[in-house]
């Protein structure tokens, strides 16, 4: 056995504690040829004791280890009588020898991490339903479950290759989700997957902790106290939370695990010792995951390069040679850069830019260890050696940006990314206003931030003066990640860790300040005799007291921080049943996705259409619009426009704190008043309520066309409709307010299966009615009135009993006699389809029709027999099966009849241009035709009617113009032709009831127009 070996073995057995001061030595012995006992952080008694042993050894101009590779032998726990340097490949030991107690002890420390990551667990885990925490969870599951769904087994490609948009975003996170998803049951095991993954992470990145931290220092206590201090660090608590499965966790572990490499190139010798290869093995592995796990990836990758510049510099500055010093971070960067370029190329995962950005590190690092060469050859100082790179760093990175095609493109809107503060929480500064400044660490990190700042403070000075040089990677990590929070709190996450490590300095520290522990850090004092002297033991009673005590100062405010920071992205208890109430109904009525689109706040956007319709993959849609529609006051608008959009699923809403919105908008309407009108505002027609939480601070409406009432105005006045409806235990009034939309007519649109109280009227709702836009007439007069007054559009209302004609073709205008009227070509029609009059049963009644021709036809010879109105099929006059009244030859004739027996009455020529009021009445079994108020023929009729459900044609044939056509069952008379504006039919605007009617009738008489039958007035609204 070497005999440095055999020292360096029995004093390590009389000095059980003396395993980190001998660690110190060889970290500094690494570093320079000789040096001097201030450059080590041992005490003068032990430094003798090494000396006198003869492990250390006075070299004239300083000191030196007798034998490095035997001491470091020792330390890493290498097989008795076998160098490093005899060319057997072992694993190094990163901890040193671990005993029972410590193993407990990190035991415990980790469990309080997983501890501190349950406390959602039972929001997550729910009856038959795994509820992710927040949002952007789901875009995970969603892509998680479809590349599972897409592989045959474990060994699939479709794992790398079925990413779809996931690709250029966190192919790695999902390829790994829907692996190990696979793996353990199919894509239904997706949801546990998921909530699971987040606390693993978290176990990894404590645990890797740990094996940082005593790569750093071998005082034990440091490593468990940063532990413990990330166990209560609100923000990574939050993002490795169960059921947080965003990729922040799983970024996470790629940079501890690049940490853990760079730490182990520190104590690398630059050659192919099992140090230098495990090394290079962490940081190739740690980059390539960092690169490949998120789309802004190589962000985490900068801090290595800012590494490898500071470790170039000491170099020089400690005359040694900067590349071997560099060689694993050199040959890590090469295997990240074609490990990274391998899944680019094979999986066509992220664009070229971001998948070149390892190999750039790694020419960067070559750069950086080149020039520092160089340098160091020409003997520059280390400051000239830093300018030069940062120069040469700002100066290649100018070139690349202008030479390289695509690189300016593709780094622009990354820039853009990080810079700019959209209304995502996570891209708020740490110090945002929003959150108070100085407040917003407190909810991040609790006290803990400042007590970890100052120590990262204090640590970065002796690394700056040349001491604790193993502490630079932790150092630069630490800055460049609250520099990235800064700006963005979302890297407040990835600063935790890092923080953590000077959190558990700065605790150390503490305690031994108030005599707690004997000791403090050696990093803070190279005179720390005893770092190391501490062992994990039952502590004594007061001890104990006040380590919790002082704990309770540092980290109690983030062990109360987390729960609170994690139970705002918990889901609750309504916005669950809002979704399984939304769905329940989306399966009952067979809605497919779009028809069940959530339309919510984009926050929660993806929670809600995963639940209901599995498409959680963007939330874009809600983002751009949905504040946009809680803000506008138009709901038939935005009913119209949801369908355009194929978004008419549901809405949601939301209590809203200083929304400064107008008591008229969509969301005072809705979620104030459930869609009924209100002292401010009509009701909306389109919006039924079928969820509302126990408070009502949450709703979900139903996005349905409605039902049409149409109904008579008397007197012109307001009409109201009202009911009442139970909507999750709540009783809801549901009441709107119209004027009549033309004389005599009101029309509403209502959302509700539910019987309403209309005026004096009560119509009950079907429930199929409301999603068929079915129409409810509620006309119970006697007769019939088209009054074609105040006309625009494709409807002629019939104000008694509800008669409403279809224009086929016409065009309203004014007239002279009566304001005004139709005018009509002959192949132009109004028809009301089933139209029910009377006449069937009354004794008595009156045809009455005021028309003029037009001047530019001839009756007598082109349009010998145009009909003024008909109720019946269209036949021969003889053949009259019901009633109408019309021309031959230019003369007024008249006909009732059966179909096997009828009568014609005929009168004067009416093709004058003039207008005429002609009327034929029955009364018994005396017919007779009256033309301008008197009778111009007679005729006896015994027969009976059964016209009544039959289409009601006016105008077919006739060139002209009409004001009005009635039908009166009351007495026989004419009605009264100068109707009142209350009395007058009207019609509706739009082609949006051109199509509202079936034509479904056996094929016409040769010369019958065809008859219609009515079947809805789809698209008779108002908001």
């Amino acid at each position: 056995m070497n005999e440095v070996r055999e020292r360096t073995e029995a004093f390590l057995e009389d000095r059980d504690d003396a395993e980190g001061d001998l660690r110190a030595v060889l970290a500094v012995d690494a570093e320079t040829e000789t040096w001097a006992f201030d450059d080590v952080p041992v005490d003068s008694g032990r430094f003798g004791e090494l000396v006198s042993r003869g492990i250390v050894e006075d070299a004239g101009d300083g000191y030196c280890l007798s034998d490095p590779d035997a001491v470091r032998g020792v330390l890493d726990g290498d097989v008795d009588g076998v160098d490093a340097t005899d060319g057997a490949f072992e694993l190094p030991s990163i901890t040193g020898r671990v005993g029972r107690e410590e193993a407990v002890s990190v035991v415990l420390a980790v469990t309080s991490v997983v501890l501190m990551r349950l406390v959602a667990f039972q929001s997550v885990f729910r009856e038959g339903l795994v509820v992710l925490l927040g949002n952007d969870p789901y875009l995970y599951r969603y892509w998680t479950e479809r590349v599972t769904a897409n592989a045959s087994g474990p060994f699939d490609a479709a794992f790398g290759t079925s990413m779809g948009a996931m690709a250029d975003g966190e192919p790695l996170l999902v390829a790994m989700l829907s692996w190990w998803t696979s793996v353990l049951g199919g894509a239904s095991a997706a949801g546990g997957v998921l909530a699971w993954y987040p606390v693993v992470a978290a176990v990894v990145v404590a645990s890797l902790l740990y094996v940082a931290v005593r790569l750093l220092t071998s005082d034990r206590r440091v490593a468990l106290a940063a532990i413990v201090i990330l166990a209560v660090t609100p923000e990574h608590a939050l993002r490795t939370a169960v059921g947080f499965a965003d990729h922040h966790a799983f970024d996470y572990v790629w940079l501890g695990t690049t940490l853990v490499g760079v730490l182990l190139a520190e104590r690398a010798s630059g050659g192919r010792t099992a140090e230098d290869i495990v090394a290079a093995g962490l940081i190739a592995v740690g980059v390539t995951g960092q690169v490949l796990a998120w789309e802004a990836g190589p962000l985490l990758a900068v801090p290595v390069g800012l590494y490898a510049v500071v470790r170039a510099v000491r170099s020089v500055r400690t005359e040694n040679d900067p590349v071997q010093s560099l060689m694993p971070v050199i040959a890590g960067t090469a295997g990240a850069g074609a490990m990274t370029f391998a899944a680019h190329a094979t999986f066509g995962w992220h664009s070229t830019v971001v998948a070149a950005t390892p190999a750039l590190l790694f020419a960067g690092v070559v750069a950086v260890a080149g020039v520092a060469a160089v340098c160091q050859r020409y003997d520059r100082s280390p400051r000239e050696v830093l300018a030069v790179e940062v120069v040469a760093g700002v100066v290649v990175t100018a070139v690349a940006v202008v030479t390289i095609p695509g690189l300016e493109a593709a780094l622009a809107p990354r820039l853009a990314f990080l810079l700019s503060s959209p209304d995502i929480a996570e891209s708020k500064s740490l110090f945002s206003p929003a959150a108070g400044s100085l407040f917003g660490p407190v909810l991040a990190f609790g006290l803990a931030f400042f007590v970890g700042l100052p120590y990262l403070t204090w640590v970065t000075a002796t690394v700056a003066r040349g001491s604790n040089a193993t502490w630079t990677a932790p150092v630069v990590y630490a800055w460049w990640f609250l520099a990235l929070a800064i700006i963005q709190v979302r890297f407040a996450g990835e600063l935790a860790a890092f923080l953590a490590i000077f959190t558990g300095v700065g605790f150390v520290h503490l305690a031994s300040v108030v005599d707690i522990t004997p000791t403090r850090p050696a990093v803070l004092d190279a005179d720390a005799a005893e770092e190391a002297a501490w062992r994990p033991s039952l502590p004594a009673r007061s001890t104990v007291v006040s380590i919790a005590v002082l704990f309770v100062l540092v980290g109690g405010l983030g062990a109360v921080q987390t729960p609170l920071q994690v139970s705002k992205v918990t889901v609750d208890d309504g916005t669950v049943e809002a979704v399984q109430a939304a769905d329940s109904v989306a399966e009952s009525h067979d809605r497919r996705y779009p028809e069940n689109y959530v339309f919510s706040r984009w926050g929660y956007n993806r929670l809600y259409n995963y639940f209901v319709n599995g498409e959680s993959r963007s939330y874009a849609y809600a983002r751009s619009e949905y504040q946009a529609f809680l803000s506008a006051s138009d709901g038939k608008a935005w009913y119209n426009k949801l369908r355009r959009d194929s978004r008419a699923g549901f809405v949601v809403t939301e209590d809203l704190q200083n929304a400064n919105l107008s008591d008229d908008s969509l969301h005072a309407r809705l979620h104030g008043h459930w869609g009924s009108a209100s002292n401010s505002s009509t009701g909306l027609s389109h919006y039924r309520a079928i969820y509302a939480s126990p408070d009502a601070s949450l709703k979900l409406f139903e996005v349905v066309p409605g039902a049409t009432i149409i109904a008579p105005a008397p007197d012109d006045a307001p009409v109201t409709a009202s009911t009442t409806v139970d909507v999750s235990g709540h009783e809801v009034t549901y009441e709107r307010t119209v004027e009549p939309f033309a004389a005599g007519v009101v029309r509403l649109t209502v959302p509700y299966a539910s019987t309403y109280e209309v005026g004096d009227r009560t119509v009950s709702i079907d429930p199929t009615a409301i999603r068929d836009s079915e129409r409810y007439d509620l006309f119970d007069g006697s007769g019939a009135v088209w009054a074609f007054e105040n006309g625009t559009g494709d409807v002629a209302y019939e104000t008694e009993n509800g008669n409403h004609g279809v224009l086929r073709g016409g065009t309203w205008t004014t007239t002279d006699a009566s304001g005004t009227g139709i005018s009509l070509r002959p192949s132009q029609t109004v028809q009301a389809p089933n139209a029910t009059v009377g006449v069937d049963t009354a004794e008595s009644f009156a045809l009455t029709v005021e028309f003029k021709t037009n001047a530019s036809t001839d009756y007598e010879n082109d349009i010998k027999y145009p009909r003024l109105a008909l109720h019946g099929p269209v036949t021969s006059y003889r053949e009259t099966d019901g009633y109408q009244l019309a021309m031959a030859e230019g003369r007024l004739v008249a006909a009732i009849g059966d179909g096997e027996d009828a009568v014609v009455l005929t009168g004067p020529r009416v093709d004058d241009q003039q207008f005429h009021d002609a009327t034929l009445r029955r009364d018994g079994e005396a017919v007779e035709l009256l033309l301008d108020g008197d009778v111009v023929d007679t005729a006896t009729w015994r027969g009976s009617l059964d016209v009544d459900g039959d289409a009601f044609t006016i105008g077919r044939g006739f060139h002209g113009t009409m004001t009005a056509v009635s039908v009166d069952t009351t007495n026989g008379s004419s009605r009264n032709m100068t109707v009142s504006s209350a009395a007058r039919g009207a019609c509706i605007t739009g082609n949006e009831l051109r199509n509202a009617f079936d034509f479904e009738r056996s094929p016409p008489a040769p010369e019958a127009a065809q008859p219609t039958r009515y079947k809805s007035l789809y698209g008779i609204v108002s908001d």
